[in-house]
């Protein structure tokens, strides 16, 4: 019996020595292929915005994370909410690890809700989130309204961009599912234009106001009390807003929630980053665990902090996790998401 443990003892000592080696190998042969290269990393906005922040960090902190320390260079590819960059990643663009993403939030479930409309989403490969985000249902204070049912009493006039992104579609599902009476003005670009609506009196509140953004650069919005809360678009509490409930909080049915979820999935891929499908696994699994240290690192957190953008991360496996289990959806959840969510 002694023999047999010390055979099964040597047998198991050489199988972890071989899976170490093959570790190493890999490791090697990973440090071997990014020594040298160039990691592009692509923005589906022109320069300048919330998205060129992120990914500016991303550049600047991730390779010396990664084996072979790759430098890095930004390429701005505009269009169609992020669509022409996302398809441009997953259908044109080397599948060797060189070319990461992010992508605006709505973007990972438009395939989904509109097929053949967005971006062949299953096929990302996903390395990790550097923020969620907070967007919420914000009126302004001459209206009087503070809750959605007061909004459904009055009627409340918002602010809105693309049909097919949160400013539209989770107001357009509170009208459905709620008859929350909000009239949905289009043509505003971004939230910035939005903002500055909201302050000459065009429209009276907006669905997509981004919490931390508005503290930051509309600090007087708080201060004076000149914005009332009135849905959160992440399921997670925002700290400083207690009470305010979520757009899936407010659904009744289990089917009306699981469609605000996939239109809520917005703020929680936030700010994010995927690379293609043809990706070698253990490229993706180098970039995620680099990318899970550079979150750790006290020099990125400092730069992060210095430029004063929020950081709230997920791993990449988590973020996989979310698109499988919308994957595992019935289709009538998506017919319904659609049904109730367009114009």
């Amino acid at each position: 019996m002694g023999l047999q443990f010390r055979r099964a003892g040597l047998i198991a000592a050489a199988f972890a020595a071989l899976s170490a080696g093959s570790t190493a190998a890999n490791a090697a042969d990973v440090g071997d292929f990014y020594r040298g290269k160039v990691l592009r990393i692509v923005v589906g906005y022109a320069a300048g915005g919330g998205f060129d922040v992120y990914a500016r960090l991303l550049a600047e902190n991730l390779p010396r994370h990664l084996p072979g320390n790759p430098a890095a260079a930004l390429q701005y590819m505009p269009g169609a909410g992020s669509a022409v960059a996302g398809n441009y990643v997953i259908s044109v663009a080397p599948q060797d690890g060189t070319v990461i993403a992010i992508p605006n939030g709505a973007l990972p479930v438009a395939n989904y809700i509109r097929p053949g409309d967005g971006v062949d989403t299953p096929k990302m490969n996903w390395i990790g989130r550097l923020d969620a985000t907070d967007s919420v249902g914000a009126v302004w204070h001459t209206t009087g309204v503070k809750t959605l049912d007061e909004a459904r009493a009055r009627g409340v006039v918002f602010a809105a961009a693309s049909q097919t992104g949160s400013s539209f579609t989770i107001p357009q599902m509170l009208n459905r599912t709620l008859k929350a009476n909000i009239k949905l003005v289009m043509g505003y670009d971004g939230t910035t234009s939005a903002y500055l609506a909201l302050e000459r009196g065009e429209v009276e509140g907006m669905g997509n106001a981004i919490w931390s953004q508005v503290k930051r650069t509309k600090k007087q919005w708080v201060t004076g009390k000149l914005i009332n809360v009135i849905w959160r678009v992440p399921e997670e509490p925002i700290a400083d807003l207690p009470g305010v409930p979520s757009a899936v909080e407010l659904m009744k049915g289990e089917d009306e929630k699981r469609a605000m979820r996939l239109l809520s999935s917005e703020s929680t891929f936030g700010r994010s980053f995927y690379v293609g499908p043809g990706v070698p696994k253990e490229r993706i699994e180098a970039l995620r665990t680099a990318f899970d240290a550079m979150v750790k690192d006290p020099q990125f957190i400092a730069q992060a902090e210095q430029l004063d953008t929020p950081l709230n991360p997920l791993p990449g496996a988590a973020l996989q996790k979310i698109i499988e289990d919308f994957s595992s959806y019935p289709p009538h959840i998506f017919q319904l998401t659609r049904d109730l969510s367009s114009p």
